[in-house]
């Protein structure tokens, strides 16, 4: 991570007028001009919000504004990724409530950390970042921000009626994505249509995704990682699907443990979906949780929460999942499921993701099933109600998320 020495000076510690260690060279913004570039789509960000909110009340929504700061970013000669960044710089601004993308637990953390409040302090931007978490009884460090490296890694392949699927890999649930997707596409549901049968068949479906979502974890943190990845491969695989199906009853529902829970999961919350596409059908999708610091503009979290914590289980609650404890550099799980879909011939098609912590991976997969299946357009496909099971309380829900 680079640590800048103020947001005014635009100079990286690493510039030659700066200061710091060789360390400090690693990431996204490691030049002067990328720097003023960022700092110029902030710039758009923050005045689109400002100028609309004020003289185009068309887009006056909170979610058109924020969607109308990527399109000036385009606009302004910016790609897909640009826009994106500045569309998730915006969510900030108008929806300050809002916290980052899937991180790594402080050096300090461990089981028992939720027991006892850990605090210390440092400065700079990284200091006055440290101090205000800390001051809310956060354990984080300088040295925590020092280490910090993003984790590039390779996306998840599947493939839904000869569209290619590429999602999102561990600690996020594209791998719960795909598994779905592979156990509905052979109800053929274009043929019959939504019935109550479907109906079922979806629902059960979607408890054995929440049993399989209790086996992932950061993949960096499993004792045997190559079973895991084998393991990975196997839930996404077409022929786990079919044995999946053919356990799914037309007339029955089952107990909870049924499905074969390996572990409680929790209920995440609090996410934003931004899908963009440009001109070079360069696509992003990125589903995030955003908190902007008033003193820094730095974006924090609150995901610490999205680990399990080690308490016994109860006739509502399975045994908390060991694969999702703290620890320190671990990152937490995930519901996130940020999609980007190509035609039979590979070329984009679709950008999809969803908010909704846990109902992510059904809401995601409910929207697909309504374009592909139902013949939805996109609007339709996402204002249409949707089915949810969280396995425990065992009991469908038909809500309408947007």
């Amino acid at each position: 991570m680079t640590t800048y020495q103020s947001i005014e000076e635009g100079l990286p510690r690493n510039h030659p007028n700066g200061s710091g260690s060789d360390d400090d060279k690693i990431g996204l913004l490691s030049n002067v001009k990328r720097r003023r570039q960022f700092l110029n789509f902030f710039k758009i960000a923050i005045g689109v919000v400002c100028i609309e909110i004020e003289n185009d009340f068309e887009w006056a929504d909170p979610n058109l504004i924020i969607a109308k700061t990527g399109a000036v970013a385009s606009e302004e000669g910016g790609n897909a990724v640009d826009a994106a960044i500045t569309t998730h710089i915006c969510v900030g601004t108008v929806n300050v409530f809002a916290a980052d993308f899937r991180e790594v637990a402080p050096r300090a953390a461990h089981q028992d950390m939720f027991k006892k409040d850990h605090l210390k302090a440092k400065g700079s931007i990284a200091r006055s970042t440290v101090d205000t978490i800390q001051s809310r009884g956060g354990i984080i460090t300088m040295e925590d921000l020092a280490a910090y490296r993003p984790t590039i890694r390779e996306p998840l392949i599947g493939y839904y009626q000869g569209r290619k699927i590429i999602t999102s890999p561990e600690p996020g649930s594209g791998t719960i994505l795909l598994f779905l997707l592979n156990v509905l596409e052979e109800y053929k549901f274009h043929e019959t249509g939504r019935t109550s049968l479907n109906a079922q068949r979806m629902a059960e479906a979607f408890k054995y995704a929440i049993a399989r979502r209790t086996e992932l974890g950061d993949p960096a943190f499993f004792k045997n990682i190559t079973a895991h990845k084998e393991r990975i491969n196997e839930i996404i695989s077409k022929e786990y699907a079919a044995r999946i199906r053919a356990n799914i009853s037309d007339t029955h529902t089952y107990v909870p443990n049924h499905y074969d829970p390996e572990y409680a999961t929790l209920e995440d919350h609090g996410t934003t979906h931004i899908s963009v596409v440009d001109a070079d059908e360069m696509a992003v999708s990125m589903t995030a949780t955003v908190f902007m610091d008033p003193n820094t503009g730095v974006l924090f979290n609150d995901q610490m929460d999205d680990f399990a914590i080690p308490i016994p289980p109860t006739i509502e609650r399975f045994w908390p999942a060991p694969h999702n404890f703290p620890a320190p550099g671990k990152k937490p799980m995930s519901s996130t499921s940020p999609t980007i879909i190509e035609r039979p011939d590979g070329r984009f098609e679709m950008s999809v993701g969803a908010s909704g912590g846990t109902r992510i991976m059904s809401a995601v997969t409910q929207t697909l099933l309504n374009i592909y299946e139902f013949n939805m357009n996109v609007l339709e496909a996402i204002d249409y109600p949707r089915l949810y099971h969280p396995l425990l309380p065992n009991e469908v829900n038909n809500n309408k998320l947007s």
